[in-house]
């Protein structure tokens, strides 16, 4: 939430190359080289154009603050479960 609060005050961060992000996020932060962060994952996560708004909203609830691991989400990215269909009938989906 810091990120997007961050990115909504000044639209001029994290935009460009996956290191210059990394690095922005890192000094805005305030995360040492030293923090095992996973910060490519992030980057990763932060460009994506379809999860980047899905783990905002996410992340704006009490739950999804508290459950929210970069790492998972990710891996679920990565499966492409975002670009899941399921048949529909009129009775509702099928299984």
């Amino acid at each position: 939430m810091e990120l997007v609060a961050l990115a909504h005050a000044d639209d001029s961060l994290f935009q460009g190359k996956d290191g210059s992000i990394r690095d922005e996020m890192l000094e805005m932060l305030g995360l040492s080289g030293q923090v095992q962060f996973p910060m490519r994952r992030l980057v990763t996560l932060w460009k994506n154009t379809t999860w980047a708004p899905m783990i905002t909203r996410w992340c704006r609830t009490s739950i999804g603050r508290a459950t929210f691991n970069v790492s998972l989400w990710e891996e679920l990215a990565r499966y492409r479960i975002d670009d899941v269909s399921l048949p529909y009938s009129p009775e509702g989906y099928l299984g």
